[in-house]
């Protein structure tokens, strides 16, 4: 395990599912630097770039599945005891024996509760956050037997032998009392001795009296008390999201009292409450999937309507999207710009860029689908379709009021048109003042304009095309990312 006393561990999560994916960041986000892959078939790539300090991983995903994934990664030399959780929902027995031979540290079963994800992890990295309500709270290992004690709680199974020993010796101060009044009276000592006599039996008495206050107080604190602050500590621990506690029985002959019956009955309720947690998860991930199919369909809708009316760009959307991904696999797997990059929800961006030139809406059909070339009064007007861009994705905002998908469409509608110089528009931004999103766009629309044709010009070659954009570095485009687009050039070619 890499070391995380002076930085936030970082977090691999492989899962073929957004919903998922977009679940362990929110959870993790704030404590771990979290980064994300819904195609397994990267994991090698990135491996070979970057050390996680902990690799969550589904078990079932298309092209590899977790076990056949765990194998690629014990190949590398920093991998080979960094801490696998397996995320699947898989409950047998057959499969955490077949997990730990593969050498996975734990697994998580779906739907998992977010606390159990948090503490696992942090058990695995070593690394606790405080913060965390109930995140000091050990885990119950699944395995625990009946018999067993859940050390989080204590029913007292040994203060009742305590009560029943003080019982004993209550039975035995009154019995030697009365046989003392009996020897007393048979002496005749009561009647020739009698202060002696009345202090020996006050004394006794006195002896009685706390012996009866001592049966009241160890009543109350084993029989009532501590029973009572077993179902309280516990109930505190259900609070937490935790419902896998359970109560112990506190008697080993098997018997049943009150005490037994209350444990019962807390343990049925607190596993009916697991069993609706786990079904009101499925509901939750449902909705989700719904939510987020509807917003890639909103965004594709809208997308297809621009490329409607420039009828003259068509597939240039798609071409452009397709770019921006071949440039993002790169920069993630060589680790550039990566504290920007692992606080992106990469397949909600993807599906957001499509929305770079939507405020062409915003203009004129005579421009728009001038069959040639434009004038530059007409220029002028076109160059405003990034700033049309930017206001109707602010509007959309305001009505959203939290969409992460828009503020990266705001992004790239907005900045896709400035240049590293500072000559381009709207806002004349230069080098790092420019978005990365902005400055990623840059190069997959101004390859896609080169090689298409226009009515003013012919479709350059491939190799044009990258002539042009590496003579660009510096100048119109950020020089890290032209290296980046050089190295991947090949992937762009038709």
């Amino acid at each position: 395990m890499n070391d995380t006393k002076f930085r936030k561990p970082l977090i691999l999560a492989v899962d073929d599912a957004p919903v998922i994916l977009k679940t362990i960041s929110m959870a993790l986000g704030e404590d771990y630097h979290v980064f994300t892959l819904s195609d397994p078939m990267l994991v090698e790539k990135y491996l070979q770039q970057s050390a996680p300090d902990l690799i969550l991983l589904d078990y079932k995903m298309p092209g590899l599945n977790g076990f056949d994934l765990i194998s690629v990664i014990r190949k590398f030399e920093k991998q080979k005891d960094t801490p696998v959780i397996f995320l699947t929902s898989e409950k047998t027995d057959q499969f955490a024996s077949n997990a730990a031979a593969l050498g996975a540290s734990d697994f998580i079963v779906k739907p998992f509760q977010v606390n159990v994800l948090r503490e696992k992890v942090a058990k695995q990295t070593g690394f606790m956050s405080n913060e965390r309500p109930g995140s000091q709270v050990s885990q119950i290992d699944a395995k625990k037997s009946r018999e067993e004690k859940d050390p989080r709680i204590n029913t007292g199974y040994w203060s009742v032998k305590h009560y029943l020993l003080m019982l004993f010796g209550f039975a035995a101060v009154n019995g030697t009392h009365m046989i003392i009044f009996l020897h007393f009276m048979n002496t005749g000592l009561l009647e020739t001795n009698t202060r002696l006599v009345i202090n020996i039996l006050m004394a006794f008495t006195i002896l009685t009296a706390a012996f009866c206050m001592a049966g009241i107080v160890l009543f109350r604190q084993f029989l009532w008390d501590r029973p009572m602050r077993t179902v309280s500590e516990a109930a505190r621990i259900v609070t937490q999201g935790d419902f896998t506690i359970r109560i112990p029985p506190s008697r080993k002959d098997g018997k049943k009292d009150y005490i037994e019956v209350l444990f019962e009955d807390f343990n049925t309720m607190t596993g009916e409450l697991a069993y609706i947690t786990n079904h009101l998860q499925d509901l939750v991930n449902e909705k989700t999937q719904k939510v987020v199919d509807l917003q890639n369909a909103l965004l594709k809708t809208m997308a297809e309507l621009v490329e409607c009316r420039d009828d003259i760009t068509g597939g240039h959307i798609e071409r452009t999207q397709q770019g921006i991904k071949i440039l993002l696999d790169e920069i993630i797997l060589i680790g550039l710009y990566q504290e920007e990059t692992t606080q992106w929800n990469i397949d909600l961006l993807l599906q957001s860029c499509q929305l770079h030139d939507i405020g062409k809406i915003s203009i004129s059909d005579n421009i728009l689908k001038k069959p040639g070339k434009l004038s530059v009064e007409e220029f002028e007007e076109m160059k405003k379709h990034a700033i049309f861009g930017e206001e109707i994705i602010e509007r959309i905002e305001t009505l959203a009021k939290e969409s992460e998908f828009l503020e990266y469409a705001r992004i790239f509608a907005a900045s896709h048109h400035e240049k590293w110089d500072g000559s381009g528009y709207p806002r004349g931004l230069n080098s790092n003042e420019i978005p990365l999103l902005g400055r990623i766009m840059a190069i997959a629309d101004v390859y896609d304009a080169l090689i298409s044709v226009r009515p003013y010009k012919k479709a350059f070659s491939h190799e044009e095309a990258v002539t042009i954009i590496s003579g660009g570095s510096g100048t119109q485009f950020d020089p890290s990312l032209v290296e980046v687009f050089n190295h991947t050039s090949e992937q762009f070619r038709g």
